[in-house]
């Protein structure tokens, strides 16, 4: 019976050990994971990409732009000549993994906001223009 004591004794400890070593594994692979999500780091890159203009007719054009994130501020080369200057941008981690930025330009009676989203090395997304002077806005 000491024996069998014994061996359930050291079944039971082995066990513990057991289980707290896929408990520890478990949760530092948890914290390995969450501390992989977290948004892309943008500032200090440069995008060269083309924006597709669609007019409220419907008639579309392209431009070729540089996209800037330098020193925590935006700037698009574009809208830079355009006399648009850098602006604050924020960026969040969206749940498919992709990091999301926004930000938005004031110029004169005009707004700029900007959003998109960068996975690994693409970028892609949206430029919205508003003006006080076009029709309806006020």
């Amino acid at each position: 019976m000491k024996e069998n004591g014994m061996s359930i004794k050291f079944l039971a400890l082995l066990g513990l050990f057991v289980g707290a070593f896929f408990m520890l594994t478990g949760f530092t692979a948890a914290q390995e994971e969450e501390a992989e999500k977290v948004p892309l780091e943008l500032d200090g890159s440069t995008w060269a990409i083309v924006q597709t203009l669609v007019e409220a007719s419907g008639k579309t054009s392209t431009v070729e732009d540089t996209l800037n994130f330098e020193n925590k501020k935006f700037y698009s080369e574009v809208f830079r000549d355009r006399e648009y200057e850098p602006t604050n941008y924020s960026v969040s981690l969206n749940e498919d993994g992709t990091t999301k930025f926004g930000t938005m330009q004031n110029k004169d009676e005009e707004t700029v906001y900007w959003e998109g989203r960068v996975k690994g090395e693409t970028i892609d997304g949206t430029l919205n223009v508003y003006s006080k002077k076009a029709k309806g806005i006020k």
